[in-house]
């Protein structure tokens, strides 16, 4: 009688509770979005959900949901289905009402269904369900159930537990438990058929995540609103696609409009470099202007005394004979300075013009040594020619070969002491042929050596007679030399003397006679 008494209070209980319940229902919002059963594998889950759900990797689990409205107009509408775990979020919109998953990974999980109005006006709140995939816990799991199915099916008397001392009060309390359980899972699912929750959802295996099973029997739009649905989903995407083919196009003019501002960029700096390089030959130019113009005042001023003196009528016929000796040497010098810058205004022109001969190159180089040997006299300086006889002709521009030859000559001669030596020699190598000139005199620091070939070059070694030196003279000679396709170079070491080389190709190979400088 006491397992009876106990019993009837718990019906009682129950039965307040499901009443209590019942009159929950009636007082809903007017819309709601709610979860009205759990498919795990076979098994079908009915609400309140409040044991935690626990399932293995192997387990499928499967949700349906509704959409309740009351006291407010009927208008389609859409779910947006989130399952989401710490890592990935699986995130769909349709106007199915129900779902399987299968393959889950182990972790903790969120699922999440919402209704809403496709034109925004409304949006419910989310019925939400944790669930975990864990495949140890969910074993323990399935053994508990076991158990509990076992007790549930055992025959048990309960007149003979009250009638036999060897009943625990642990399995009373058991078989209470199990009884209650089962009265308020038959008192739930009458409640569930007498309000028309309960509806039949077909279970198919083997689905993959983000799979879905689509009930008819729950669409809510006509055939003819769905059609218009997917004519205007259709339009969407047409126009996202168009608006996309405009950002790519608007891309590839931004690519192309870089491009060109890149380029530009690299013009303006190459003009820039240019300016830059304008500007140091300008003023390049004007030192050189400034300097010949002085080397010009000096011996003019020595001509104008000359002059004067010549006025003077106490000069003897010998005196007057020696100024005008002097007044020829300083015009000599002026002639000669007047001569570089004259070459040195065509070389600075845009285009030199050679004319081209083939020419026995000993020839030229006899005449500018006897042209030079009155100065080598002067100081007391031997020309030492060792030219090989056999080279062949070249083709080269006779007057302007005679130009570098003389400069690097009448160079080693200034440069000289008196009694010195200066030897020069000409000889075949490959294809050209080369011409030494070397002098026992004051030589170069390496400094000099790295400037000797620039415009305007002042070498720290001055002429041993105070000749004139412009600093034109090598890079006249460089300027000529590459002209005729050829190259120039110098070996010297300061105190030990100097040897200025340079080669010139026997055969002349260019597409015209002219030559653009650079």
């Amino acid at each position: 009688m006491k397992i009876k008494f106990i019993n009837t209070v718990l019906i009682v209980q129950i039965l307040i509770h499901l009443q209590i319940w019942g009159q929950d229902i009636d007082i809903v919002p007017i819309r709601i979005t709610t979860i009205d059963t759990i498919f795990i594998n076979s098994q079908i889950y009915l609400p309140p959900f409040t044991d935690e759900i626990i399932i293995s990797d192997k387990d499928s689990i499967g949700f349906s949901w509704t959409c309740r409205i009351k006291n407010a107009e009927r208008s389609r509408f859409l779910f947006r289905i989130i399952l989401f775990n710490e890592t990935d979020t699986s995130n769909h919109v349709f106007n199915i009402t129900s779902l399987i998953y299968k393959n889950l990974r182990e972790q903790n999980y969120t699922f999440k269904v919402q209704a809403f109005d496709p034109t925004g006006n409304w949006t419910t709140d989310p019925a939400i369900i944790k669930f975990k995939v864990n495949n140890k816990e969910a074993q323990a799991r399935k053994e508990l159930d076991s158990l509990r199915k076992l007790l549930a099916k055992a025959d048990i008397d309960t007149t003979k537990f009250e009638s036999q001392d060897y009943v625990s009060v642990q399995l009373l309390e058991i078989i209470i438990i199990v009884t209650a359980v089962v009265l308020s899972l038959l008192a739930i699912t009458a409640i569930i058929v007498n309000f028309g929750f309960k509806k039949k959802r077909q279970i198919k295996k083997n689905y993959k995540l983000s799979e879905v099973i689509m009930n008819t029997q729950t669409i809510t739009l006509s055939q003819e609103e769905y059609k218009r649905l997917l004519s205007e989903n259709s339009d969407l995407k047409a126009e996202v696609k168009s608006l996309r083919g405009q950002i790519d196009t608007l891309q590839l003019r931004g690519e192309e409009l870089t491009k060109q501002n890149k380029e530009l960029q690299e013009k303006v700096n190459k003009l820039a470099s240019k300016k830059e390089e304008l500007e140091e030959l300008q003023k390049q130019k004007d030192d050189l202007f400034a300097m010949v113009i002085h080397d010009i005042k000096n011996p003019a001023s020595i001509i104008k005394s000359l002059v004067e003196l010549l006025r003077s009528y106490d000069l003897s016929a010998t005196e007057q004979q020696e100024v005008i000796q002097d007044i020829v040497e300083t015009t000599s010098k002026i002639v000669s300075l007047s001569q570089e810058v004259s070459r040195i205004l065509a070389l600075e022109s845009s285009r030199l013009i050679l004319d081209i001969e083939s020419v026995p190159i000993n020839n030229i180089i006899n005449d500018v040594i006897r042209i030079n040997t009155a100065n080598a006299n002067k100081k007391q300086i031997k020309i030492i020619s060792e030219l090989d006889d056999k080279l062949p002709n070249a083709q080269v521009d006779p007057q302007k070969y005679a130009e570098i030859v003389d400069n690097i000559l009448s160079n080693a001669i200034k440069f000289t002491q008196k009694g010195g030596i200066v030897k020069i020699k000409s000889y075949k190598s490959d294809n050209s042929i080369v011409v030494d000139i070397t002098d026992n005199g004051l030589g170069l620091s390496e400094n000099d050596i790295k400037n000797a070939f620039q415009r305007g070059a002042r070498l720290s070694t001055r002429p041993t007679e105070g000749e004139p030196s412009s600093g034109l003279g090598l890079w006249i000679v460089k300027k000529l030399v590459e002209a005729h396709k050829g190259k120039v170079w110098v070996k010297s070491a300061l105190g030990k003397g100097s040897t200025f080389s340079f080669s010139v190709p026997v055969e002349y190979k260019a597409d015209n006679d002219s030559l653009e400088l650079t």
